[in-house]
């Protein structure tokens, strides 16, 4: 069995993965920890070793596991404890109201990810576990046709995104459920006699 990890393959899934999320090589940098040449040096695959520690801050920042950054794909029984994190009450909630729009699954998506934390991959296992439907209404969900989706319908800047999650988000969606509170009702003012 061979050890060493193939460089070449380690730098292609570096530049495929920062491409789907969008990200320039000092945005992986700067979120890394690691210096903008050491980005550029493996994506070009003329980087001949690389610390695994380096290596594990770059396929977090990526969402990714480190398998799979190293092209060795998802261990067996990785993806089953993280899919299992959903409670029954979620996947009941969510099949009450399924989402009607590819944006509002793009915000739930970026919702997951951005505000509770979720790995990438996480995400996907949990939209298989709770039976959403893929954009062709067949077959499971996958990382690259969920980073499609994400592309093709979530914002494209940053300062877009506020304006996106407001209209589209799952805060958006429990707001409209939940009905306006009950007006006050006036105040009468007694009548003070003067004297």
């Amino acid at each position: 069995m061979d050890t060493l990890v193939n460089m070449q393959t380690l730098g292609e899934q570096v530049l495929l993965h920062r491409r789907r999320a969008r990200l320039s090589q000092q945005e992986i940098a700067a979120r890394a920890g690691v210096d903008t040449m050491t980005i550029s040096r493996i994506e070009s695959g003329t980087k001949k070793r690389l610390e695994i520690e380096t290596a594990a801050r770059v396929a977090r920042v990526l969402g990714v596991s480190l398998d799979q950054l190293c092209g060795l794909g998802t261990p067996a029984g990785d993806g089953m404890a993280l899919a299992s994190a959903t409670t029954p009450l979620e996947l009941s909630l969510a099949r009450q109201r399924p989402l009607e729009t590819p944006k509002e699954l793009t915000a739930q998506i970026l919702s997951w990810h951005e505000e509770e934390g979720m790995p990438l991959q996480a995400i996907v296992q949990r939209l298989n576990a709770e039976g959403v439907p893929t954009r062709s209404g067949r077959g499971k969900w996958y990382l690259p046709s969920m980073l499609e989706l994400l592309n093709q319908y979530g914002p494209l800047y940053k300062k877009d995104r506020k304006a996106f999650m407001a209209r589209y988000g799952p805060a958006r969606a429990t707001a409209a459920a939940t009905p306006p509170p009950a007006p006050k009702r006036p105040r009468t003012r007694k009548a003070v006699p003067v004297a």
